[in-house]
């Protein structure tokens, strides 16, 4: 660990926001498009439409931070009001809602297909019952997903983890408390 030095490490991290960065990113960009039309045309049918529904939000995404974090990248190199430091959070924090929309529609997608829906007709035979179990489970998924991205945005912005996880954990027991409270009545003395 003697030879590690911090500068190099950083200069390679930001090697996608160099031309030649720019260029492979593409490629790999490119590839992993391809990748996932092999895999929605030859995956199992209840993949498929589960990875047609991820696949424009993903690549979209990925190149949008890609092209954003090298143009930033140039403007951090020409403004002294922009450091490397503000592109990297940028450029993650892009990444990151990319990815946490991705899991939504995907989450949704296969909430609502014909594999759950057959899986949940053997539990719930009530239709409205079934109906309001999807739109629930939908729901949960949703905000669980948001404040998870929501989250590792804030880590990603300099945010310690734990006072992340205190944050959540106290909204969520006041949230829960303020449900379970009934409302008060007071009257005149």
């Amino acid at each position: 660990m003697e030879g590690l030095n911090r500068a190099e490490l950083f200069k390679d991290a930001q090697f996608l926001q160099t031309p030649e960065g720019l260029l492979g990113g593409t490629v790999v960009l490119l590839l992993f498009w391809l990748l996932l039309r092999l895999l929605e045309r030859w995956g199992t049918s209840s993949w498929s439409p589960v990875i047609r529904a991820v696949r424009r939000p993903l690549v979209l995404g990925f190149g949008l931070a890609l092209f954003v974090g090298w143009i930033f990248g140039l403007l951090a190199h020409n403004l002294s009001a922009l450091t490397e430091r503000d592109v990297a959070r940028l450029t993650t924090s892009i990444v990151l809602i990319v990815i946490g929309r991705a899991l939504i529609v995907g989450g949704l997608k296969f909430l609502h297909s014909a594999a759950f829906n057959r899986w949940l007709m053997r539990e719930i035979e009530n239709e409205r019952e079934r109906a309001m179990m999807v739109s629930l489970l939908d729901r949960i998924y949703s905000i669980v997903i948001v404040l998870v991205t929501f989250a590792a945005i804030m880590v990603a912005f300099g945010v310690s983890p734990t006072a992340v996880g205190r944050f959540s954990a106290v909204r969520a027991s006041g949230s829960a408390l303020a449900r379970s409270r009934s409302p008060r009545t007071f009257s005149p003395v």
